[in-house]
Formats: C-alpha cells, structure tokens, sequence
C-alpha cells in the first residue's frame, strides 16, 4: 500500500483540527458570554457542537486506518519527521477533543449560571424587602420628628394664652351666655330681646370682646359634644347680617366640625384629614407673621394653618354653634 494516501489523511485532519478548535472557541465564548437558561439553549449549543463531533469522528476513523495499515504492515510502519509530527498531531486532536468542553460540560456550565442568576435574583428580592423596610422606617421617623415639631409649636403657642372672653353684644339672639362669659348654649328660644347693630341675626355666632391687630394670641376652647361648630378670627367689619359665607374673602379665618368632618373654611374648603375629631381646640393667632394655627389640644397636633392672611385691621375670636341645646366654652389651658 503507497504511504501518501495516509499523509493526505492527515493532513486533512490537521485542517479538521484547527476548524474544530475554533468552532470549540466560539461555542465556549457564546456559552460563557450570553448564558441562556432552559431546554432551548442547550439544544442551540448541541447543534453549535454538531460540526466538532463530526471532526472528531473523522480523527478517529483516520487513526483506526493507520492501525490497519500498521497491521497490514507487520506492525512495521516507518514514518518520515513530518508524517511523525502529522501522526503527533493526530493524537493531540483527538486527547484535546475528548478532554475539552463538551456539548455536556457547556450545559452543565449553563445550568451552574442557571442557578447564580437563581441566587442573584434571590438576593434582589431581598434587598427590595430590606429597601422597603427602610424606606417604612424612614417614614415612621418623618412622622415621629413632625409630630415632635408640632408639639414644640404646640407648647410654645400656650406661652402666649389670653383671657379670652365674648362680647354679649355681638351674641345671636339665641345664644345663651354664662355669667364669666366664656362659655354660651345654643338654645331653642330667643335669649335677648334687644338686638345690637353689631349682633348677629343669622347665623348663631359670638364675637371675643377684644380685637387684635398686633402680637401673639391664644387660647382654647371645649366643643364638648357640639357637632356643628366653627372657631376662628373675624375682622371687626365682616358681615354679621343675614346669610353668612365663612372664607377669608368675607373676613373670616374659621376651622370648624359640620357633617362629621373638619374643614377648614377656605375658598373652596378644605377636608381635613383628623384621626378622630377633636374635643377641645387651640387657637393660635401670629399677627407678625400673619397666620393663624388649629391644634388638637388632645394629642397636641396642628389640624391647619392659614398663612398670609390678609387681616388689614383688627381680628376679633370667631365662634359659631350650630348644634341646639349644646354649649362651647373658652377654657384655661391649665384645665387637663
């Protein structure tokens, strides 16, 4: 048998080689690069590696002729330097091909990046939870330093209490008033026959006795039970005849319980948001700053605050009670 048919062979595996590794390379760099979990994937890199096993086969079926022939021979076989090294290379094809990554070995690399991106996303989640737990935190804090803030405003405001008192003149006619004039019952009958010029005819509401155009002013009232009532200030000219609209337009700076809600009487009003309604209310008048400020007395929280208030003379404390047979009275912040 003529020896260069042998030395044709290999030098046609050699070429099979050197494609079948950079086929192996590239099927290596997809599969590390882009790891794609699932059934699908895997099959994609078994027909990637299609083309290397079919060169691998192509090296064996190439050494098992050389066997052949070596048997043929006797076993007597001389080889030239290069075919040594063409046989040399043989080997190596076939020991790199059977000892390099594999259709198997890339899906087990797969299935192993399959689970870190399983970890990965385990641990995602948990950071979201340990996120969302800050941030509720973070928010239980806001609300415990606003609350801290308005006690402080709350504690502040009280330095500055006055003896308020209403002024019987300006009383509807059936608003009741006690003797010390600071408390007064809506009752079911005229209360007073002669009417002031500055009475209120209309609308069942109280004047304070004092106006205020300057400094810091406050003091507290006890609704009790009313369940339609209004505290505030009222600028000496507002309209104390007929129908009434309460809004700072009309003169009139009010927060009040109607409907059970509290609302504060701006233009429109304002629904406020309260845990509950309250049961005794501070009012603090700032004339430098010219606002005024509602606390819940009871757990010392602002309900609101009008600011910028366009007062331009003096401010007079509003008070309006609308619940028959139900008193309102001025207390002393001394009282619990």
């Amino acid at each position: 048998m003529n020896f260069f048919p042998l030395e044709r062979h290999c030098v046609l595996c050699y070429s099979v080689k050197g494609r079948s590794d950079g086929l192996r390379q590239r099927i290596y760099a997809q599969g590390k690069g882009k790891p794609s979990p699932g059934k699908q994937e895997s099959a994609r890199l078994n027909s990637l590696c299609e083309p290397d096993r079919r060169g691998r086969v192509v090296v064996v079926e190439l050494l098992q002729l050389l066997a052949c022939l070596m048997l043929v021979k006797g076993g007597a076989v001389s080889l030239s330097p290069l075919q040594g090294r063409y046989l040399s290379s043989l080997i190596s094809c076939v020991f790199s091909c059977d000892h390099g990554d594999s259709t198997e070995d890339l899906h087990a690399r797969n299935e192993l990046q399959k689970k870190e991106i399983d970890e990965l996303r385990a641990t995602n989640e948990l950071l979201k939870k340990e996120i969302d737990e800050l941030r509720a935190t973070n928010g239980n804090q806001k609300k415990r330093i606003e609350q801290q803030k308005n006690e402080i405003e709350f504690i502040k405001a009280r330095g500055y209490t006055d003896d308020i008192v209403v002024d019987w003149d300006t009383a509807h006619p059936y608003l009741s008033i006690a003797g010390d004039k600071k408390s007064f019952t809506y009752q079911s009958q005229v209360q007073k026959v002669t009417l002031h010029e500055g009475s209120f005819d209309s609308s069942v509401c109280v004047l304070g006795s004092e106006g205020f155009s300057s400094g810091k002013h406050y003091w507290e009232v006890d609704v009790g039970k009313c369940s339609d009532w209004d505290l505030g200030v009222a600028r000496k000219s507002a309209p104390r005849k007929g129908r009434i609209t309460l809004s700072p337009k009309e003169g009139f700076w009010a927060l009040g319980l109607s409907v059970k809600f509290c609302w504060a009487r701006t233009d429109p009003w304002t629904q406020l948001e309260v845990q509950e309604n309250p049961r005794k209310v501070g009012v603090f008048l700032n004339c430098e700053e010219k606002t005024l400020t509602f606390f819940n007395v009871t757990n010392m929280s602002v309900m609101f605050t009008f600011q910028d208030c366009a007062f331009s003379e003096a401010v007079y404390p509003f008070f309006k009670n609308s619940h028959r047979e139900s008193t309102i009275r001025i207390c002393s912040v001394e009282e619990e």
